[in-house]
């Protein structure tokens, strides 16, 4: 197993202190995530592409976490993640109708 560190700097994103990535109950989460889906820009959204771009990466979808920043970015930025979250609320509403 490997071991290295990240520092947000050498990736394009701020440093952030632990407070400002604090989320809250249910429904204060969900909100964060419509948020940053719309756009909001912050610490939230960046932890979010730091994510998103590692999973991306070890997934074997890019060959660098900044790549795998940029193609979650260009998700977010273009409204397709928030498609994808829709689609999922959507259709896990139909489950539940159904069953």
């Amino acid at each position: 197993m490997n071991t290295f560190y990240l520092h947000p700097a050498d990736l394009g994103l701020q440093k952030s202190a632990p407070e400002s990535l604090k989320g809250g109950e249910a429904a204060d989460n969900a909100a964060i995530a419509r948020a940053i889906l719309d756009g909001e820009k912050g610490p939230r959204r960046d932890i979010v592409l730091l994510n998103a771009g590692a999973s991306l990466l070890v997934a074997e979808k890019v060959a660098t976490i900044p790549e795998g920043i940029a193609m979650a970015a260009a998700a977010i930025d273009s409204g397709r993640a928030k498609q994808v979250l829709e689609t999922l609320v959507r259709v896990s509403q139909d489950a539940k109708a159904t069953s």
